[in-house]
């Protein structure tokens, strides 16, 4: 369960945006190309966010519903039932451990002192409720303390404010008949003073409280529910108000946001970019001419301005400078100039910032090119028949110099013609492109002249009659 607060119908109030100029950043974890999770910088005063590196869902120990920046650059990976702390972008956890006390909920917050605090939630079967613990761990001696537990409470996203730890909840019934935001006493039991009362549930992805710039909280829904609001809001805890502030586009909304130490490195030079164009599912074709190449495109992960088009170009070397054809759907006709028979061209899928007219722009920074492969529309294959003498007594035979276009093996099927019927048959094959056929002249057949026509040939690759 998410922290839960505000009715959006009732408290949603504008606020000006001066007041952000100055705005440092806040450090989100959220959705990545192609799964897996995006980590990186929002700045508050540009609303511009910088992806510093992405993590697939195998390389991650647990799925992440936060993200805490610890002084010393590394970071805290907090899951539903495992707490790690990675040196980004390295993967590998430096420590792991399970917390006690049940599954761990979707919040946790760096403390003044540089330690962790975190919830644990259990669920009393006989009370219908849940009990939240609230556990301090030390990332320096990896040590984990349970600091206090409160009965009949659910405390998801925690945040200091002005000295005073908050956490946002309700009273641990199930289903829950009250949302409240808490301020916190320390101590065993953990004390929870309801400091607002919400009439609807509204859930949000992790804080960031910056002192002396605001509290922020990303990707709200109202009455936990469908409907998502995609972007970062400053949550005014004095007025108890609600305002949209950022966009966290293109790669959907934060499961964790979290204010950043000073001590922590600055965004990189250069920002991931969130363009993943996706992948061309088949394999290198080889066609006859005449047909079309249909391919099998599987989309990735894309900007709101991003459009894909699909290009068939000549040179790997040159790819974008050597592009013939471009089309927004994933295929390509023979009949399409410039294209000609029995030459090597590659295809790809395309996706970058769409150009009034359509295409797309290839200046785009972010421009993805996806995998590549080939095709050639091969020759239609061909016969010829020559012969030096062509004087033929009946019941001799002779043969015929064949030449075949095309790529062997061949086989080839024809008739002997005697005035306008069909005097004999011959089905030959071939394994290269120049042979002979021997023709002979049925005993009987009347003196003139024999026709001698294919009436079928194939090759390794087409077909021709």
């Amino acid at each position: 369960m998410k922290g839960q607060f505000l009715s959006i119908t009732a408290l949603f109030v504008l606020l000006s945006l001066m007041s952000l100029k100055a705005q440092p950043y806040v450090y989100f974890v959220g959705n990545a190309p192609i799964g897996g999770y995006s980590f990186g910088y929002l700045n508050l005063a540009t609303c511009e966010n910088c992806v510093d590196f992405v993590l697939s869902n195998s390389q991650v120990p647990a799925p992440i519903s936060d993200v805490v920046p610890l002084p010393n650059g590394q970071l805290l990976l907090y899951g539903q039932n495992n707490i790690s702390i990675i040196q980004p972008p390295d993967p590998t956890p430096i420590v792991s451990f399970t917390p006690p006390n049940g599954s761990t909920t979707n919040g946790a917050v760096l403390t003044p002192s540089g330690t962790i605090y975190y919830a644990t939630i259990t669920f009393d079967t006989g009370n219908n409720a849940y009990t939240t613990c609230l556990n301090e761990y030390d990332p320096a001696t990896n040590s984990n303390t349970v600091i206090g537990c409160a009965e009949n409470l659910f405390l998801g996203d925690f945040f200091f404010w002005e000295g005073t730890l908050y956490a946002f909840g309700t009273n641990g019934q199930i289903p829950p008949n009250s949302f409240e935001l808490y301020s916190l006493t320390l101590g065993n039991p953990l004390l929870a003073n309801s400091e607002i009362t919400y009439d609807d549930a509204f859930c949000g992805n992790g804080i960031a409280a910056i002192p002396g710039i605001g509290i922020f909280t990303g990707n709200f829904i109202e009455n936990c529910g469908s409907g998502f609001i995609n972007g970062i809001f400053d949550f005014d805890l004095d007025n108890n108000s609600l305002t949209f502030e950022c966009d966290i586009s293109p790669w959907g909304f934060p499961y964790g946001l979290s204010e950043i130490p000073p001590s922590f490195p600055p965004p990189p030079d250069e920002c991931v970019c969130p363009t993943a164009v996706g992948g061309i599912t088949s394999t290198d074709t080889i066609l006859c001419a005449g047909e079309t190449l249909e391919l099998t495109f599987s989309g990735g992960n894309f900007d709101p301005e991003d459009v894909v088009n699909f290009i068939l170009f000549s040179d790997l070397a040159d790819t974008l400078g050597s592009v013939l054809i471009t089309n927004p759907t994933p295929s390509f006709s023979f009949s399409d100039p410039p294209l000609a028979e029995g030459v090597l061209y590659y295809t790809a899928a395309v996706a970058g910032d769409a150009l009034p007219d359509g295409s797309i722009d290839l200046s785009d920074p972010c421009l993805d090119i996806s995998n590549v492969i080939s095709v050639i529309w091969n020759l239609t294959p061909s016969v010829t028949f020559a012969v030096a003498n062509p004087d033929l007594c009946a019941g001799t035979c002779l043969d015929l110099e064949v030449t075949l276009e095309g790529t062997p093996p061949f086989n080839l099927q024809g008739e002997i013609i005697s005035n306008g019927t069909v005097v004999g048959t011959f089905d030959e094959s071939y394994d290269v492109n120049n042979g002979n056929l021997e023709i002979c002249a049925p005993a009987g057949v009347a003196v003139g002249s024999l026709s001698v026509q294919a009436t079928a040939l194939d090759d390794a690759f087409c077909e021709c009659f």
